[in-house]
């Protein structure tokens, strides 16, 4: 875009200024009375603040960033936290499995497989959300942005629900000690009577 301008300025001498990332307002405007008669004057014009994106993207500094890493980090703690919450409330059933033969690797493939699909369909909900909103509000924003970029986040969510699903089978998820409330006592971990 910057380029297109440029050429324009070079080829007619007219100064180009790209509006991209700016800020749309309305600027009232006080002309005194003129020499012929004429009244004062209150003009209210629409203008734009250039550069508006500019100067938030210049204004990050080392704390913002900070902040947006802690922000990351507790999100990813609040999802495993949720995750593993779900394979613990989930035990009976995973030790049924492990009881009627499944190995450990088929479980553990199952619950990845599930928290994966839910990772998923978080994003193209969260993108079919976002697109809604797009079109009815009647914003300027090209429509594949938005599954760009709630793909990915639903591919991240995905990844933070595998790695607690890792955390999930390693803190023994698949059935260890004797099954709390009826069934078979199991007589070692992993293993049924």
């Amino acid at each position: 875009m910057a380029q297109v301008a440029h050429r324009i300025q070079q080829e007619t001498g007219l100064r180009a200024v790209t509006t991209a990332g700016s800020s749309p307002t309305t600027e009232t405007i006080a002309l005194p009375a003129g020499k012929y008669g004429r009244a004062a004057l209150l003009l209210h014009e629409d203008w734009m603040h250039l550069g508006v994106a500019l100067v938030i993207v210049s204004a990050l500094n080392g704390t913002s960033v900070a902040l947006f890493v802690l922000i990351l980090v507790v999100t990813a703690l609040f999802l495993i936290n949720g995750s593993v919450a779900a394979v613990r409330g989930r035990r009976r059933e995973i030790g049924v499995l492990r009881c009627t033969g499944w190995p450990r690797r088929a479980v553990f493939r199952l619950i990845l497989g599930e928290l994966l699909l839910l990772g998923i369909l978080a994003g193209v909900a969260g993108a079919g959300i976002t697109w809604a909103v797009i079109l009815s509000l009647h914003l300027d924003m090209p429509l594949w942005r938005v599954g760009l970029d709630h793909a990915g986040g639903g591919a991240a969510g995905g990844a933070g629900r595998a790695v607690a699903g890792v955390a999930g089978d390693a803190r023994g998820a698949a059935g260890r000690g004797a099954p709390s409330g009826g069934g078979a006592a199991a007589t070692e971990p992993g293993r049924c009577a």
